[in-house]
């Protein structure tokens, strides 16, 4: 069964994709920066609280890369300001790019190598 704050998170995820899309594929403004901007920080606040393990089916897409000295990809990211959601619990973390597209960053124990 799903949680509210999930069903929440969905609705926002499918709110943000489809003004994305309108603008950057469509060349239309559906929402203000500052609607986008809400929709976003309201989305970002569920994520720390997030009841369960990452999983794809939520509707996110994104890429991840494997680096094989973990530590230091990661004060690189930091001394970057790049780095946009830390996983302690998982050992994984992800940076944005100048285009607000999320990375995945993983060590080589969580890749498979």
């Amino acid at each position: 069964m799903e949680t509210a704050e999930v069903t929440r998170m969905k609705e926002l995820v499918q709110k943000l994709n489809e003004a994305a899309k309108a603008y950057y594929q469509e060349d239309r403004e559906i929402m203000s920066n500052r609607e986008y901007d809400a929709l976003y920080d309201e989305l970002e606040q569920c994520l720390p609280s997030h009841p369960q393990k990452y999983d794809l089916g939520e509707c996110e897409f994104h890429l991840a890369m494997v680096t094989e000295d973990f530590a230091a990809a990661k004060a690189k990211h930091e001394a970057m300001g790049c780095i946009c959601y830390v996983n302690e619990e998982m050992g994984i973390y992800f940076i944005e790019d100048p285009d607000g597209y999320w990375i995945e960053i993983i060590p080589p124990r969580l890749s498979g190598r």
